[in-house]
């Protein structure tokens, strides 16, 4: 299996595994919606902020097709906002980690989370940020075996529903 950065002759192959991810996201959710309703555009969407925010998408690859991909972006807190050491105020965000169903368990999620990890450091960001949807548990479980430990909780109302 390569990892490698990825490349416009990816994008079917990616689009169509940010469908899967999403579909999975929309069984956990209800605000989210279909993959094969948003999962192009929601690309495009990274690949921009990727070229905001000195982020980086990479491809997993394994006979010769794409069975995976990560995004990760570099984000900042807000300069004058004292709550956090300095060393912490600039982070790597890992939006999106999915791996095709063929290959899970085979280690392609965490070469591509190691390769996001080098890109953080590569732009001299030493914590990386990664959340899940709640009930995820293959998400969680992963992400505690990669050494992420639990930072924050968010909790959500809809008033909507009310």
């Amino acid at each position: 299996m390569d990892i490698r950065e990825y490349s416009a002759g990816d994008n079917g192959e990616v689009v169509a595994l940010m469908a899967l991810l999403q579909d999975c996201e929309a069984q956990l959710d209800a605000s989210r919606p279909p993959g094969a309703e948003i999962a192009g555009a929601h690309f495009d969407y990274l690949i921009d902020c990727c070229r905001q925010q000195q982020g980086a998408i990479y491809v997993a690859e394994q006979d010769g097709r794409v069975c995976g991909f990560v995004v990760v972006l570099i984000e900042a807190e807000d300069e004058a906002d004292r709550h956090l050491y300095e060393h912490y105020k600039r982070y790597a965000e890992v939006t999106d980690l999915v791996v095709g169903e063929a290959v899970r368990g085979s280690g392609c999620a965490q070469l591509l989370m190691q390769a996001a990890e080098q890109h953080a450091l590569r732009c001299g960001v030493t914590t990386v940020r990664v959340s899940a949807v709640a009930g995820n548990e293959a998400a969680r479980a992963f992400y505690g075996k990669s050494g992420y430990r639990s930072f924050a909780t968010t909790w959500i109302k809809s008033l909507a529903d009310t």
